[in-house]
């Protein structure tokens, strides 16, 4: 009898495993600029969770959700977009706008955090000639 519910018991654990993990799905497509260019290095992120990945070099992406979830677009200088997932969505194109007053004016660069080295090349040191 406890044999029985032993493999009962794991029968049943195998079978709810594969339907929790049946209802996460492979959504893929890509993310462009409002003049149709492909955003490369974009944040796809779930909403609420920590999954997540970025755009390829052709703005292409691809991530596993559930239906009913919400992807959260973002890139620097583009406002967030926001799309809940829907069955039979087969492939998402995402179009982004840019953020209404918050361009670049300039950018700084620091040379913070830059060791200097002590140069032992040859151009440092005088060499006599025999």
């Amino acid at each position: 009898m406890r044999r029985k519910k032993f493999w009962l018991t794991i029968s049943l654990a195998t079978l709810m495993g594969g339907v929790i993990f049946a209802q996460q799905k492979q959504f893929s497509g890509t993310v462009k600029d409002d003049s149709n260019f492909p955003l490369p290095g974009a944040s796809v992120i779930v909403k609420g969770t920590a999954i997540g990945t970025s755009t390829g070099i052709e703005g292409e992406f691809s991530i596993d959700a559930s239906v009913g979830d919400t992807l959260v677009f973002s890139f620097m200088g583009m406002e967030d977009k926001l799309l809940p997932l829907v069955e039979g969505m087969p492939v998402i194109d995402v179009m982004m706008t840019a953020a209404q007053g918050q361009e670049l004016e300039e950018v700084v660069v620091t040379a913070l955090g830059i060791k200097k080295e002590k140069s032992t090349d040859c151009d440092s040191a005088l060499i006599p000639l025999l």
